[in-house]
């Protein structure tokens, strides 16, 4: 369940740095790219993920965001 989920980034170091490309991701969630980017911006404005060097990185910050606003859906 995406509690547990969620919950297995308890003890992560952050930040943490998505590896994979963005062509990767788009692939992976069997996405376009346009639809991925759409998405990618959605986060950045709420403030869900930031992004450096094109990297997609997740802050302690972020996590935290992240994990109440999933909390509040479960």
């Amino acid at each position: 369940d995406i509690a547990s989920s969620i919950s297995m980034f308890e003890n992560q170091k952050f930040p943490v740095i998505v590896k994979a490309t963005k062509e990767e991701l788009a692939q992976l969630l069997n996405i376009s790219l346009r639809t991925l980017y759409r998405h990618l911006d959605c986060l950045y404005e709420e403030g869900l993920i930031a992004t450096e060097h094109g990297k997609i990185v997740i802050y302690e910050s972020h996590y935290q965001k992240i994990k109440e606003a999933v909390l509040t859906f479960v």
